[in-house]
């Protein structure tokens, strides 16, 4: 072919392209050129036109290999491979080509999650896909930069490749697709700020506004896992030897698979971080502190913020947030504190909108407060949950493929066996249920009265951690079947055991039975019940104790009593607060029966500590009296087996299940008391846990915190002037 033979051809292709290409519609213009013109070269140059060198050394491609003698038939191989490198959505194994894009980017040491480290030639990089939700787009934001091109990796061996720009194509994709299918994604990333200039290829293109970012964690469970749990039971887990962790049981801090991995192979490296933890990550000056924000609460972007401003780095309380690390944020309330972290950061210049805010956690019970707020929170070590903690708490912790950058709020499956045909399920459910039960009408806490089948109503999941065999218990009954509220007719979809734990559902359907066992326990002899009878519940820990040796000075009228160890907090010898040191018939509750639910474990089974409160704490009139005809509800009961006044080793959350199992505890020996009869006194997290439980509660030690703990407990104890019979829910000042 003559030189003379490609001009006109090409003269038509490049009007041809400036034409389609105003109008949006390069790949419309290839598309027409293989239609309509039989020369291949032709083809090239209407697809490459819009960069005019590339253009022009493709359309006079051929009178050059002409004058030097190669073969046609070679040189069209060639250009045929060009041209499905760049064109085709459907091409597997050769190169991401970027010979059409004109990019240029930061140094890839800026960039953060790339996968094996393997960058993909020029501003490209092989990236994990669940760790931006699946999209280029994402992850070039992530680093102020813009997406160009996308695609899928072949294999995730590809990581594995030394040579760079030799990364395998599985399909290629808008930077907005979500990549499916594959673990890897390649992403081509521009500078934000040369997104705009002539020689771009997006020019004609809005480009997006890039913000900043925020990943808010949890600790206990999520950036740390069960102490001293790793290996098969744990993979990815790390124990840090020597630094304790007081958290829940207590150890040697264990780092969750998330945390040893660190938070920078996640999106979230491209972020600034912040904390909310209920706990208080062992306390002031702890290396349980040191090490998280030496060696784990750590990204590019807040190393670079925090060399100019090193404060931010400290750890704040949930009374006076002055930096990102937030600590004794009560659960339920974690939502509330985000705006103060906002605003620290936007002191520094940084302004971070709501929609750019994630959360991760591990109760469920955290997640669901966010709903509504605009920001978005996550559900985490979803694949272990500590069946000590009846599930409701993580395991292991979070792992590194939990931290995505969804929109919304993300429960953890809750493991429920899906029904395939939801009237068939729904008929077994009710063909399941028993004909012995007492009314429905006299069951308590019913949901709006909805009853669905003999011997099976609808019941809220918040009021009994989701069990619908605490629900049962506690009017007697036995649990035979649960399941889920599917939709408004009450069709039961999905069934689940009696003792699992339903989450992430607002109610949950109950089929109970009469239990020949519960009301065997019964004594032979039962008091005559009290219309007017009342409860009062006590919290062990700075409310009946106060801190060991305050007496001395401190707490002028707590008590210390010699030789009785308390192994509360850092332990000593047992001091009584105030209250106890007066005596609780010195309040309005030496008139009620008595009650203890604990926290904490008091010194443990056959202590001196519970024998001493036994006898000359926990004392009034009716609750001797009941205490002389059935002993043996002064005994003390581990908190998932509760078979007596005294509660130990209770969790916050279940505090109003505890409190119904305790007045079950009583209807069995003849005493009806209503839930607006029991008073509650305790710290603040387990009185915000009794919100809408129609039980009263009240935060006490009011006057007196403990520094040490920064006043996240109190130090002195209660004292008998706050000990009152108020209606509803007090919190200190």
């Amino acid at each position: 072919m003559k030189h003379s033979e490609v001009r006109p051809y090409s003269v038509l292709a490049m009007w041809s392209c400036a034409y389609l290409q105003a109008h949006g519609l390069m790949y419309v213009t290839s598309q027409i050129c293989f239609a309509i013109v039989p020369l291949r070269y032709c083809i090239m140059a209407a697809f490459f036109l819009c960069n005019p060198m590339v253009a022009a050394s493709v359309i006079f491609l051929p009178a050059e290999a002409s004058l030097r003698g190669i073969d046609n038939t070679v040189l069209h191989e060639e250009t045929k491979e060009i041209q499905n490198s760049v064109v085709s959505s459907n091409y597997t194994g050769r190169i991401l080509n970027q010979s059409s894009l004109v990019t240029t980017c930061a140094g890839f040491d800026n960039w953060p999650a790339v996968y094996g480290g393997l960058m993909c030639g020029r501003c490209s990089a092989l990236v994990r896909t669940s760790a931006f939700n699946g999209r280029c787009d994402n992850y070039c934001q992530s680093v102020n930069h813009v997406c160009q091109a996308a695609a899928a990796a072949a294999a995730e061996a590809a990581a594995a490749s030394n040579a760079t720009g030799d990364c395998q194509v599985k399909y290629r994709a808008r930077c907005n697709q979500k990549i499916e299918g594959t673990p890897n994604m390649l992403c081509t990333c521009d500078k934000a700020e040369s997104a705009n200039t002539p020689s771009s290829p997006v020019a004609s293109r809005p480009v997006p506004a890039v913000t900043a970012c925020l990943c808010i964690f949890d600790i206990t469970r999520t950036l740390t896992g069960r102490q001293g749990k790793m290996g098969s039971e744990c993979p990815g887990n790390r124990i840090v030897p020597g630094v304790w962790d007081s958290s829940y049981f207590g150890g040697d801090l264990t780092l969750s698979s998330l945390a040893a991995a660190g938070i920078n192979t996640t999106f979230c490296g491209s972020c600034y971080l912040g904390v909310i933890s209920a706990g208080v990550a062992t306390g002031a000056e702890s290396d349980h502190r040191h090490y998280l924000t030496q060696y784990i609460l750590r990204t590019p972007l807040l190393d670079k913020l925090a060399s100019s401003a090193p404060e931010l780095m400290k750890w704040s309380m949930a009374s006076q947030i002055v930096s990102p690390f937030v600590l004794g944020q009560k659960d339920f309330t974690k939502h509330t504190a985000v705006p103060a972290i906002l605003n620290v950061y936007r002191k520094h210049g940084i302004s971070i909108a709501l929609q750019n805010v994630y959360y991760f956690g591990d109760r469920a019970i955290n997640i669901n407060t966010f709903k509504n707020s605009g920001m978005n929170a996550r559900q985490v070590s979803c694949a272990s949950r500590d069946q000590w903690l009846w599930g409701s708490v993580g395991y292991c912790g979070a792992r590194s493929e939990e931290i995505v950058a969804a929109s919304g709020i993300a429960l953890c499956n809750t493991g429920l066996s899906q029904g395939a045909n939801e009237t068939s399920a729904s008929a077994a459910f009710l063909s399941a249920s028993p004909k012995q039960c007492d009314s429905i009408g006299q069951w308590p806490r019913v949901k709006e009265g909805v009853v669905h089948g003999k011997c099976t109503s609808l019941v809220q999941t918040s009021l009994f951690q989701g069990r619908c065999d605490r629900f049962c218990a506690s009017f007697g009954h036995t649990c035979t079947t649960a399941a889920l509220e599917v939709d408004q007719d009450y069709l039961a979809k999905t069934t689940a055991r009696c003792d699992q734990p339903i989450e992430g559902r607002s109610n949950m359907f109950c089929t109970c039975e009469k239990s020949m066992t519960l009301s065997s326990l019964a004594p032979q002899t039962q008091l005559p019940p009290s219309q007017a009878a009342c409860l009062c519940i006590f919290d062990v820990d700075r409310i009946l104790t106060g801190k060991q040796g305050s007496a001395n000075g401190t707490c002028i009228n707590n008590q210390a009593v010699a030789g009785v160890w308390d192994g509360a907090f850092n332990g000593g010898e047992l001091t009584l607060s105030e209250l106890s040191a007066k005596g609780i018939n010195s309040t309005f509750c030496g008139a009620c029966y008595l009650a203890v639910i604990a926290a904490g474990w008091v010194s443990g089974p056959v202590s001196a500590e519970r024998h001493y409160l036994e006898k000359h704490v926990l004392s009034s009139a009716p609750h001797s009296s009941l205490v002389r005809h059935v002993p043996h509800l002064t005994t003390w009961s581990a908190a998932w087996n509760i078979s007596s006044l005294f509660v130990v080793g209770q969790e916050d959350f279940a505090m109003r299940d505890t409190v119904y199992n305790i007045l079950e505890v009583y209807k069995q020996n003849g005493l009806d008391i209503t839930s607006r009869q029991v008073h509650f006194f305790g710290r603040f997290g387990s009185v915000n846990a009794l919100r809408n439980s129609g039980v009263n509660a009240r935060e006490v030690s009011c006057g007196s915190r403990d520094p040490l703990l920064d006043g996240v407990v109190g130090y002195c104890g209660a004292s008998p002037q706050e000990i009152i019979a108020t209606r509803g829910i007090k919190f200190c000042q």
